[in-house]
């Protein structure tokens, strides 16, 4: 496929994700009163939600790699959502998705206002995630094909996880089959596209701030190219493409 659609008419997407992880010379409590006054401007009549993991100490909280990066409070609006920890800022769109254009707009918005605060010392990582869920099986709408010995896989409930190493680019891409799923209250079963593009970028904050275009672009570009290509034609048309 040479030419990828600019949009969809029946969006699988059922939540993007924005990261960043970064290291600070503030305390953990100055990082979210100087990001919270900061990102308020352009992200106002949000509701500020305290996340569970505040219930945690500190010092347990700091000294746990698997919660080091957790998030401690979200801004939530509508389907949009920002979550601040002492060491990442997170953006997230739940469906309806409303676009990758208005999308990154609001995102460079953000992001730039968080850069001029000064709050990071360096930027280590971005991350950039897709959640698709099908109503078919993943093999019928997909090119991929699992076999097992002799027996390929068809119906069977099935999860596989695999990286792809690009340049400073690592894209991880989960795919699952006939799993339980659950959309606006319903489950069903369906199938998981989840495709998530780190970059490893270890800059400090100005840099990060002269790169935040090329850093999105990048990671917009790499999702949307392999989404596409594990489509397959027959399937994507039934979605409504539009060129």
């Amino acid at each position: 496929m040479d030419k990828y659609p600019a949009k969809i008419k029946f969006c699988p997407i059922q939540e993007a994700v924005f990261e960043i992880r970064f290291s600070s010379f503030l305390p953990s409590q100055a990082v979210f009163g100087i990001t919270y006054q900061t990102i308020n401007k352009h992200f106002s009549d949000s509701k500020l939600i305290q996340l569970p993991i505040l219930q945690l100490p500190e010092a347990v909280r700091q000294s746990d790699p698997n919660l080091v990066y957790q998030p401690l409070h979200r801004l939530q609006k509508g389907n949009l959502s920002i979550s601040i920890g002492p060491k990442v800022i997170s953006f997230a769109n739940q469906a309806p998705y409303i676009g990758w254009t208005v999308w990154k707009e609001q995102l460079l918005t953000i992001l730039s206002a968080f850069v001029e605060a000064g709050i990071c010392h360096k930027i280590e990582r971005s991350g950039l995630r897709y959640i698709n869920i099908l109503k078919v099986p993943l093999f019928d709408a997909t090119n991929t094909k699992i076999q097992i010995i002799n027996d390929t896989l068809t119906s069977q409930s099935t999860t596989m996880r695999t990286e792809i190493k690009k340049e400073a680019e690592t894209i991880i891409m989960q795919l699952s089959n006939n799993v339980n799923v659950a959309v606006n209250n319903a489950s069903f079963l369906g199938s998981v596209i989840d495709i998530d593009v780190l970059i490893d970028l270890n800059i400090d904050n100005a840099k990060f701030g002269e790169k935040m275009d090329e850093i999105l672009n990048t990671s917009h570009t790499h999702e949307k190219e392999l989404f596409f290509k594990l489509l397959k034609p027959d399937f994507l048309s039934t979605l409504e493409p539009l060129y």
